[in-house]
């Protein structure tokens, strides 16, 4: 599978803008956000608008290769203190369970902790979103807390440092020299 690379959504053409509002819609997608309304045309183009003028949020489209899969961003990045909320989904059918979720965080940690010099990352899932809780858990993401949602199930807030991703990259390096 080819490489991930993010764009910009503020870089991409109008009909990539729709698929990513088209994905986020999607139940499969939704129900795992926070958020789960449905958006529509007019949220999203006003959203699309709100982030031309923010600092403090990078949303990319996911590509692997030449293919848009997904979104990753950042959220509420605060420079001072340099840490953010971040996430990530995979949109397109046909490339989930295929080892990209991995490669996508793996990635936004990269811009996160080496582009920008963010020093913690905060994120948070719902209990029933085991998936990702699974492969935060491999890469030994920590609990901060646990709340209560609006939906009756629990949001657990996971946080990721600078020294976190270090030994992530250490041991991914490791990794590899014992593959060849």
């Amino acid at each position: 599978m080819n490489e991930i690379r993010f764009v910009d959504i503020l870089e991409v053409d109008d009909v990539l803008k729709e698929r990513v509002r088209e994905w986020r819609n999607r139940e499969e997608v939704r129900n795992f956000m926070l958020t789960q309304h449905h958006i529509s045309k007019e949220e999203h183009r006003r959203w699309l608008e709100r982030l031309k003028d923010v600092k403090d949020a990078k949303f990319w489209v996911a590509f692997a290769g030449d293919t848009p899969i997904g979104a990753a961003y950042l959220n509420d990045i605060d420079y001072e203190a340099s840490d953010s909320e971040w996430g990530f989904y995979i949109g397109e059918d046909g490339y989930r369970q295929k080892g990209l979720s991995r490669r996508i965080l793996y990635r936004l940690l990269e811009e996160a902790f080496e582009k920008l010099g963010l020093q913690t990352l905060v994120t948070s899932v719902l209990t029933g979103n085991t998936r990702a809780l699974g492969i935060y858990e491999k890469l030994n993401f920590k609990t901060i807390n646990r709340i209560p949602s609006r939906a009756g199930n629990e949001i657990i807030l996971l946080g990721f440092t600078s020294e976190d991703w270090k030994r992530l990259k250490e041991e991914i390096a490791h990794e590899r020299d014992h593959k060849t």
